[in-house]
Parts: C-alpha cells; sequence; structure tokens
C-alpha cells in the first residue's frame, strides 16, 4: 500500500489564499503580468501562449534530458494542461481585465494591488493543482544519471544568475534593476517622463530586495528538487507524498527569515505600484486602459481557439 500523504495538498493552499474578496480580482492580470515583467506584444502574447506546450517541453528537457519515453509522456500531458487551461481559465482571465479597465482611470491603493497579489497566487495554485498529476508522472520515470544532468544545469544556470544580480558593481546593478522596472511600466503606460524615472529610481534604492537573500533560497529550492528526486528513486512508494511536500515548499518556503524577506518585499511592491500609478496622468491612465482592453480580447480569441 503506498505510503499515506502528511504533506499539505493543493487544495489547503486555495483555501489559505482564496480570502481576498472578488472585487479585488480584477486587477490580478494587470500585477502579475507588468509587475513580472510577462506582458509583450499581444501577438507575442498569443503565438507564445499557442506554443507554450511545446517551449516548456523545451525548457524542461534542456534541465532533465528526456528519454523518447518521457518526451511522449511530457508533451501529451502538457497539451491537455494548456487544453484544460484554455477552456477554464482564459475567460476568468479576460472578465478580470475587462472590470480592471475603468479603474486604471482612478487611483488604486497598496491594499487594493496586495489583494490581487493573493487573488494571482489563487489562479497559480489552480494551475499547478492540476498539473500535479503529470508532475508525479514524470517524476516517477526520472533516474539517478537525470538528477545528476538537472544538478549540473543547476549550476550552470546558477552561474549566470550570480553574473547578473551578484557580480559588479553597485551602480550597475542599481541601473539594471532600474532599467528592468522602467521597461515593465512602460509596458503598461507607454514612456515615463524624468520625474516618474526619478521616483522609480528613488523607489529602487529604498526597496528591501536583496539579490543575496534571493540567491540562498534559490539553492535550497534546487537542493530540495534534487533531495526529492533521489529520495523517490530510493522509495518509489513514497513519490506522491515526496512530490506534494516538494511542491508546497517551493510555495511557501520552510524558512521563516525568507518568509519575513518576502512578506515585506511584496508590501513594499505593492506600495510602488499604487504610488506609481498615482503619478500617471490622465493620458498615461488612459493608455494603460487600452493595453489592458487589448489582452481582454487576446484572452478572448485564444479562449475560442
Amino acid at each position: 500500500m503506498a505510503e499515506m500523504s502528511t504533506q499539505p495538498h493543493f487544495q489547503d493552499y486555495q483555501a489559505r489564499w482564496r480570502k481576498p474578496k472578488r472585487i479585488f480580482a480584477t486587477l490580478t492580470l494587470l500585477i502579475v503580468l507588468a509587475l513580472l515583467g510577462l506582458m509583450q506584444a499581444c501577438s507575442t502574447i498569443k503565438i507564445a501562449y499557442n506554443q507554450g506546450p511545446e517551449l516548456t517541453y523545451w525548457y524542461l528537457d534542456d534541465y532533465i534530458d528526456f528519454t523518447p519515453t518521457q518526451s511522449a509522456l511530457a508533451k501529451s500531458e502538457m497539451k491537455k494542461i494548456q487544453a484544460w487551461h484554455r477552456q477554464s481559465q482564459l475567460p476568468i482571465y479576460a472578465e478580470e481585465l475587462r472590470q480592471l479597465q475603468p479603474k486604471m482611470l482612478t487611483d488604486i491603493s497598496a491594499g487594493v494591488a496586495c489583494s490581487a497579489f493573493a487573488t494571482a497566487r489563487v489562479q497559480v495554485l489552480a494551475l499547478m493543482q492540476h498539473a500535479e498529476p503529470a508532475l508525479i508522472a514524470l517524476a516517477a520515470t526520472i533516474d539517478a544519471a537525470q538528477t545528476r544532468h538537472l544538478s549540473e544545469r543547476f549550476d550552470k544556470s546558477n552561474k549566470q544568475y550570480r553574473k547578473e544580480w551578484l557580480e559588479g558593481s553597485v551602480q550597475k546593478k542599481r541601473a539594471k534593476r532600474l532599467k528592468d522596472a522602467l521597461g515593465r511600466a512602460e509596458k503598461v503606460y507607454g514612456s515615463l517622463d524624468e520625474r516618474q524615472t526619478a521616483w522609480l529610481g528613488q523607489r529602487i534604492d529604498a526597496s528591501p530586495f536583496d539579490a543575496n537573500i534571493n540567491y540562498a533560497e534559490r539553492l535550497r529550492r534546487q537542493q530540495d528538487a534534487l533531495q526529492t528526486l533521489q529520495t523517490i528513486q530510493a522509495n518509489p512508494a513514497r513519490i506522491q507524498n515526496e512530490m506534494q511536500g516538494f511542491l508546497a515548499r517551493a510555495l511557501d518556503s520552510p524558512n521563516p527569515a525568507f518568509r519575513s524577506y518576502t512578506a515585506r518585499l511584496m508590501q513594499e511592491n505593492c506600495q510602488t505600484f499604487a504610488d506609481l500609478h498615482g503619478l500617471m496622468n490622465a493620458n498615461q491612465r488612459a493608455k494603460a486602459q487600452q493595453v489592458i482592453q487589448g489582452y481582454e480580447q487576446d484572452f478572448k480569441t485564444l479562449g475560442a481557439q
């Protein structure tokens, strides 16, 4: 008999993060896409979404080095997940964006922004819960050689992370953060003026963001993944319990100091987003409204395909 799971299931995490009122859900897509830098040209979003299973497969294959049997399984499961997401989730996104559009012409509070982040997390959890059986099925097939390959690929990506975020002068790293933040904002609002850009730089200087803390958590998650796979290979009967535990820890770090840090950073990001929106003039807010309307139409089109 398979070992009974003692780890919290994704449904437990969904219940924990379902507290925000539905009124705040309308901000979800804008904040997630804008602050995470995922807003691209409308045509780019549609192309990337339609090619999602293939792009995800190649990304995972780079880390795992799939066998032909694993490749067939991964491609099949990713197509199923996308079909579910297209049918059940994209209409929700489109409706949230429709409700968001008039709000972009008014001020937005930090509380509304943070509530939208929490609502976005519920949607991420829904996706991960739906994908959980596929992840377990794939994990069951990964062998020791592939785990070593994964470790080597982690080392390669960590080298790139250190180069981008930990090495170089303070001024260079600050310039990168400002460039990234400015790019995200201008995808929504159009060009920022000198006063708005200077203000954004000041908020970056005051932010609790610490690349070293993020890097330490990155290493913890990678080691967690490797140890989880090694445990599964030694005792396949534990796979469900081990995978659920790993995914839960990936979403909520067991390190209390990191959880405290991310809470501070989240509050700062919410306030920065709200305050930056408050600095936007009427034309910039109208631009943001038009951008969001374009994404609403994109999601409708994708959902109907």
